[in-house]
């Protein structure tokens, strides 16, 4: 898998661009250091996967600046039900998670060849400098 850093709230837009056009896997880390933030000119289809409430606030805030919506699972299992019933570009998954964790719901996602495969970001906020 290619590996994509982000470092800036400016390269969050930029970076969905790239991981919708080439449809390829991409694990993403890096800090985001500035509140510059621009709006995005395309529509994108987001799921958010996280069991923190105010985590799941500074991202939907975060993506909304950036004029992307995004729906809200609040558990693994949640989030695989929706992937389900609804085609995402982007899944930004949680890692820790009651139910069901991040990584088996990742699995489950791709387990399933019926479904278009969107793009699994995995994020967390315990992070280690």
């Amino acid at each position: 898998a290619s590996v994509l850093r982000c470092t800036s709230y400016n390269s969050i837009p930029k970076l969905l661009s790239r991981l919708v056009k080439r449809r390829r896997s991409y694990h993403v880390f890096g800090e985001i250091e500035n509140a510059n933030m621009k709006p995005s000119k395309r529509s994108f289809r987001i799921l958010l996967v996280e069991d923190n409430k105010m985590n799941q606030m500074v991202m939907t805030k975060l993506l909304l600046h950036l004029n992307i919506t995004a729906d809200v699972a609040a558990n693994g299992k949640l989030g695989v039900e929706r992937v389900l019933e609804k085609e995402y570009d982007i899944v930004f998954m949680d890692t820790q998670m009651p139910e069901m964790d991040g990584l088996e719901a990742t699995r489950v996602i791709r387990s399933n060849e019926n479904i278009k495969q969107p793009f699994i970001v995995s994020i967390t906020a315990s992070a280690m400098r």
